[in-house]
């Protein structure tokens, strides 16, 4: 299965292919191509076209400074709950307006029921943007991150080393910006994008003095927003003369610093790397780092409602997919049966009864699953029934005779039809069904009296309404 990843930059828009399962890739076609501001439509079809990759879903990295991070500590350490403050208390603390922050967010550390929470924000615009832009050009984008998080994939499949002490600040210098990403126990716990790339750090003869100052500075933020937490090993990789600067970084910072090819140990064929040389000079360490990742690893800020279409386009292909291997089947099964059958007509038929049958499925599926949810429902609330009917027959007193009890679902109240010896026993047992407690409340739907062989007696029907443990209204029913 082929992967596709693009990544967007301030000058350049970098395309990859990787091929095979992911213990063993292989990687295909690179493709770097400049632009000035925005890639047109025009430009991503013309590299679709050079990876040779059909018109499909694509990972797509955009840059680090259109997204936001906090590091926040909620409490509580339930992911349901984390979700729900995120997406209240979080989106708060952004300089926007909540429905325009689309979140996600990774849990850094869980100490005593708080959890240290990575909070990543994107404006709607702008991501919105970004999946036009992919859809124009035949393109549907699966996963959207900041390409800190490819520098993140990257180190963990081809920057990890016995050499390498975490925290680590991984710096990858690319053409046009350069990131700075801390990772801590494997996950990333801070990050930055320089505007500066490698020919601006290659400007003077001190050029790598600001990247000392900068990388001291994004050290120094994190230590006063998680006290205790630093980098303990340094990582040179992208572009540049790296072998000069580890001296220098590893004086300066005093800290181990290692030197690592972008590649790792994935081998490259050089017919693919000749594919980059037409275009700029460019890292691709974020490309490789999402080409090589597992997902559920990666923060997605893909719109909510993009990822909801994409569930239900994948349940309709996956149903399209059960009903036609269930169609080549029957077909196969008729076609040996019945080969003096007019072909056309049994094609007809097959699918027509393949239709029925999913449909049937389908329905029985979900008959059963309320039946499931019925069952449920009512066996964890036996008791609760059990202590209102034997609450029901204890006040009932001898004067009273029950006739029906019906328990009507859809309203959660019993109605109760019987007599009494007269109309002043019925308001007495209502009473006393009233002082119980046991329900939410008691009606007298209505009272007649009548004549039998017995004498005169006052049938009534009384409706209780059910109470739960809360006081709320309780479901007894689907």
């Amino acid at each position: 299965m082929k992967r596709i990843v693009f990544e967007i930059t301030r000058t350049s828009l970098r395309a990859l292919a990787v091929e095979g399962p992911l213990a063993h890739p292989r990687v295909k076609q690179i493709v770097v191509e400049s632009h000035s501001g925005q890639p047109s439509p025009e430009t991503l079809r013309r590299l679709l076209a050079r990876v040779q990759a059909r018109r499909s879903g694509v990972m797509n990295a955009f840059p680090r400074d259109q997204a936001i991070t906090r590091l926040l500590k909620f409490p509580s350490s339930r992911l349901e709950e984390l979700t729900q403050m995120v997406q209240l208390s979080g989106k708060a603390q952004l300089p926007y307006p909540p429905e325009q922050a689309v979140v996600d967010f990774q849990v850094l550390d869980q100490v005593g029921g708080t959890s240290m929470v990575h909070l990543v924000a994107c404006q709607r615009d702008q991501l919105e943007q970004h999946v036009a832009l992919l859809r124009q050009a035949g393109l549907e984008p699966q996963l959207m991150t900041p390409n800190s998080w490819g520098v993140l994939a990257w180190y963990q499949r081809l920057g990890r080393s016995p050499d390498v002490r975490e925290p680590v600040m991984v710096i990858n210098v690319d053409s046009d910006h350069t990131d700075l990403v801390l990772i801590r126990q494997g996950q990333l716990v801070f990050s930055r994008s320089l505007s500066q790339g490698v020919r601006e750090w290659q400007a003077g003869s001190d050029a790598e003095g600001p990247l000392a100052q900068e990388l001291e500075r994004s050290l120094s933020s994190l230590r006063n927003e998680w006290p205790g937490v630093d980098a303990q090993s340094f990582i040179l990789t992208g572009l540049g003369p790296l072998e000069p600067w580890k001296e220098f970084f590893g004086q300066r910072l005093g800290k181990p610093v290692v030197i690592k090819q972008v590649a790792g140990s994935l081998q490259i064929p050089e017919s693919v790397m000749r594919q980059t040389e037409a275009g700029p000079h460019a890292s691709l360490v974020v490309v490789l780092g999402l080409a090589l990742a597992e997902h559920l690893a990666l923060v997605n800020l893909l719109p909510p409602e993009t990822r909801q279409a994409q569930r239900q386009r994948r349940r309709m292909q996956q149903l399209v997919l059960t009903g036609s291997l269930l169609l080549s089947t029957l077909l196969v099964g008729a076609g040996l049966l019945s080969a003096h059958v007019n072909r056309q007509v049994l094609i007809n038929e097959l699918a027509v009864k393949t239709m029925n049958t999913l449909e049937a499925m389908t329905a029985e599926t979900e008959a059963q699953e309320r039946d499931i949810q019925v069952i449920n429902r009512l066996l964890g609330l036996r008791r609760r029934l059990a202590t209102m009917l034997a609450e029901l027959f204890r006040v009932t007193a001898g004067q009273v005779i029950l006739e029906n009890l019906v328990f009507e679902g859809e309203r959660h109240e019993f109605v109760v039809r019987g007599s009494a010896s007269s109309t002043r026993d019925v308001l007495e047992y209502l009473r006393r069904l009233k002082d119980t407690g046991q329900w939410e409340r008691v009606e007298l739907r209505y009272s007649a009296r009548r004549s039998t062989a017995a004498g005169a007696r006052t049938d009534f029907e009384v409706v209780f309404h059910t109470q739960a443990h809360d006081g709320t209204a309780s479901r007894l029913s689907p």
